[in-house]
């Protein structure tokens, strides 16, 4: 298995696979037919373009997860563009799954399937879960609180597509 895309200082380790460090699409299918590989996964922008350089030698699926509505980003006009960039690349892939139905209906893609994304390494609610919790909200007074974690990027667009700057108003 080989994994590529942009190196980041926060990467995982993926044991058992081969990192290959690509920053856009032209090199992933240039590693691709360099490796020889069979089939090229591809899941983000800028890499749905892979499609483009791969002719028909080598399979490729496009796994989408949606993309955020461009007006609530200042690079509003670069957005659409990668949008239909990827709407044009998804037909050039062999297959294109989304991760959730929703994503599909986005799409407006007739042949998109759906594989939902498998969040494993996630925690499970239990009864212990339950005990944690109701012992650390007492210890930070907030046991008649409503407590919200909401876990993303916060630049500001992200902000704003999230909602976080409505958890705030809420707070005020």
């Amino acid at each position: 298995v080989l994994i590529g895309g942009p190196r980041k200082a926060n990467d995982f380790a993926y044991e058992g696979c081969l990192r290959l460090e690509l920053d856009n699409p032209r090199d992933a299918a240039v590693a691709g037919y360099k490796h020889g590989v069979g089939c090229v996964v591809m899941h983000t922008p800028p890499f749905f373009s892979t499609a483009r350089w791969l002719g028909s030698n080598v399979k490729s699926i496009a796994y989408d997860y949606g993309e955020p509505e461009p007006y609530f980003f200042a690079d509003a006009l670069a957005r659409r563009v990668e949008i239909r960039e990827k709407n044009l690349c998804l037909e050039m892939a062999d297959a294109v799954f989304a991760i959730s139905e929703s994503v599909k209906a986005e799409a407006m893609n007739e042949r998109m399937g759906v594989i939902p994304l498998a969040n494993s390494h996630l925690a499970h609610w239990n009864s212990d879960s339950q005990a944690i919790r109701a012992n650390k909200r007492e210890a930070l007074g907030l046991t008649d609180r409503h407590v919200i974690l909401n876990v993303c990027r916060f630049h500001e667009g992200e902000r704003r597509y999230k909602g976080i700057d409505e958890y705030v108003n809420l707070r005020n």
